[in-house]
């Protein structure tokens, strides 16, 4: 992959006239208003678009319940990613009868699946898809249509995406691009451009001694017949701020859904809140006293923003504050003052914070340990 170096004149886009050319591939930092008004310019047909509204739309229309995918039955109410494709691929064509019908274009499909990796996640239903794989299935929703779009314009796709991920969408774009597309990538910020890899900052240093605010021992995590977390050890205290990180898939959600007690497998295993044993079903109400869960996902299934989310889960009194991917697709305004409030709240070190990220840059500098979901039911904790 390039880095930033290599594109010296890339610059933030104001006032920019450029015209796209066929098998051109370009890159520009862009906030949403300038997106917006560019979209608006377009023509008529011949386009699309993908970017993260594309993917909280599917998220909305596939797990409209914040805990539904973490239902076994979710999987099996909803289609397989091929066969939710399949309708994207559908053209007109004349039929022996010589009338017009709709019939499947497998071959465009199956290379699409292949282009954006979901080859191997073909059957998986599509409400057990992690945020990240649900970035790569919407652009392969994208390609469908007839003609095949000419333009296709990605806004901040690699938000919440892996290291993997952004590979697969680089390589995309260039294939795209090879292939007589014109490709336009947008990015808020330099660190969603695609081949931005960022470093993950050194572990602050934590207070000691904070009173245990989470605590589980050997547990086992499933979703379906895959397994994410196996003998897990996990002690949370007062004051510490907790790194999670992990390939999309690897349990990242599923484990804060399991420490909000939402997740069905905390009905049955033994785990241990604010000094109180829990076991079996807890009441919604009762636990969100002490603890505060916040993702684009939850926003999108409450209607309210996502700041004004987090913004209530910081004034409350929760002593355990998750933040699953909480500043996902902010603007750089409004970016900054969610870390502001972020510092401010935990200057006191008198609650403690999970947060996930794929993009270290946004990983504030108080994290002060960290626990990384190696797959296959694999663990590490950083202290």
């Amino acid at each position: 992959m390039p880095t930033s170096g290599e594109f010296p004149g890339l610059t933030p886009c104001e006032h920019v006239r450029a015209r796209l050319r066929p098998g051109a591939l370009v890159f520009a930092l862009a906030e949403s208003a300038w997106a917006e008004a560019f979209r608006r310019d377009l023509p008529a047909a011949g386009w699309a678009w993908v970017g993260w509204r594309q993917r909280e739309g599917f998220l909305r229309a596939y797990r409209p319940a914040a805990q539904e995918r973490y239902h076994s039955v979710a999987g099996r109410e909803t289609p397989g990613v091929r066969e939710w494709l399949s309708d994207r691929f559908m053209e007109w064509r004349l039929a022996s009868d010589q009338t017009w019908k709709p019939l499947l274009n497998a071959e465009r499909r199956e290379r699409a699946l292949e282009l954006c990796g979901l080859g191997t996640l073909a059957e998986r239903p599509v409400s057990l898809l992690s945020n990240g794989e649900a970035a790569r299935a919407c652009l392969a929703a994208a390609l469908g249509g007839t003609p095949a779009p000419g333009i296709l314009v990605m806004e901040d796709l690699t938000e919440g995406l892996d290291a993997q991920g952004r590979a697969t969408l680089w390589a995309a774009a260039r294939a795209l691009a090879g292939g007589g597309a014109a490709v336009l990538v947008l990015a808020s910020r330099e660190s969603l451009l695609p081949w931005a890899v960022p470093a993950p900052k050194p572990l602050a240093v934590a207070p000691g001694g904070g009173e245990v605010v989470f605590h589980c021992e050997g547990l086992d995590l499933d979703a379906g017949a895959k397994t994410l977390v196996r003998g897990l050890e996990w002690t949370l205290r007062r004051g510490e701020a907790w790194r999670l990180t992990g390939a999309n898939g690897a349990g990242k959600s599923s484990l804060l859904a399991f420490l909000s007690g939402e997740h069905p497998q905390a009905w049955a295993k033994s785990w241990n809140l604010l000094g109180k044993d829990r076991f079996g079903y807890t009441p919604p109400p009762a636990l969100r006293r002490e603890v505060a869960w916040v993702s684009p996902e939850l926003a999108a299934a409450s209607g309210r923003p996502l700041e004004a989310m987090l913004a209530g889960a910081l004034e409350g009194s929760a002593p355990l504050v998750l933040l699953d991917e909480a500043l996902r697709g902010l603007s750089p305004a409004a970016l900054a003052r969610c870390e502001a409030r972020l510092e401010e709240a935990f200057s006191s070190h008198d609650r403690c914070v999970v947060f996930v990220t794929h993009d270290p840059s946004e990983a504030p500098e108080w994290i002060n340990r960290g626990l990384r979901l190696k797959g296959e039911g694999r663990w590490e904790t950083e202290v």
